[in-house]
């Protein structure tokens, strides 16, 4: 599913300029309240995950003091990734993975730095980014590997499984997704069939092709894009049928 960056950017914009409406459903703010509340449906109180190993390399516990935005590769796959820089590691409540639509790439998350000289940063991702460490989560993004559409696709899969599972393994956290569009298509469908243990996942507007029956999800629909929004609405009354933490959000016109 791609849709134009214009009509995922407007819903950003109106909660940019207007705190008004915080808690309401007819007011768009509701868009990042619940991407919070989707981080918080699948997230558990810090403390809960399991302990440090005494046996974890000491380069690893130097890499972990680093809380600025940091580049790392993985079978020639290169990934962005940033600590919670107001947490300290046992405060650490999970992995929060983000998927780009189509179109675009890693680079939307954050602002130029050394690093990362080639990020534009975006408002709408910006955002996200901002709430995801203000909850102690450590945010991990990629690009897709279709460098023509952008968009994610099964060959993705792996790569993003083997990056999760590294980070999983160092930081003994557990693991969510949170992707818009083909990014919510990706995580909603495709994540949640690797090897990867995965948590939960937030999926904008896009809702799952097949259904992981055990992985909460939180859907986020406009509600004109009645396809999506229909599909989403089976997908959670599925969830919670078989007793599994599911929302779903539908989005008022502008």
């Amino acid at each position: 599913m791609n849709m134009s960056k214009g009509s995922l950017q407007r819903p950003t914009k109106r909660l940019l300029e207007s705190n008004k409406s915080r808690w309401s459903l007819r007011g768009v703010p509701i868009f990042f309240v619940m991407i919070v509340t989707g981080i918080a449906l699948f997230t558990r109180p810090a403390g809960q995950h399991e302990k440090d190993q005494s046996t974890k390399r000491k380069d690893d516990l130097v890499l972990l003091q680093d809380k600025a935005l940091r580049r790392s590769s993985l079978n020639g796959v290169d990934y962005l990734w940033q600590l919670p820089s107001s947490s300290s590691r046992d405060q650490y409540r999970g992995i929060l993975f983000l998927a780009h639509g189509c179109s675009h790439s890693m680079i939307d998350w954050w602002t130029p730095s050394e690093r990362c000289p080639e990020c534009i940063g975006l408002p709408e991702e910006l955002a996200i980014v901002d709430i995801a460490l203000k909850r102690h989560l450590i945010v991990v993004a990629m690009s897709s590997l279709g460098r023509h559409s952008k968009c994610w696709s099964a060959e993705d899969e792996k790569p993003v499984a083997d990056v999760l599972n590294e980070l999983k393994d160092l930081l003994r956290v557990p693991v969510f997704a949170l992707g818009a569009s083909s990014g919510g298509m990706f995580v909603s469908s495709n994540l949640p069939g690797t090897d990867l243990k995965l948590s939960g996942y937030v999926s904008e507007i896009a809702a799952p092709r097949r259904l992981a029956e055990s992985v909460p999800a939180v859907f986020i629909t406009m509600n004109r894009d009645s396809r999506t929004d229909e599909k989403a609405a089976q997908a959670v009354e599925r969830l919670r049928d078989l007793g599994v933490r599911s929302k779903h959000t539908r989005l008022e016109p502008l």
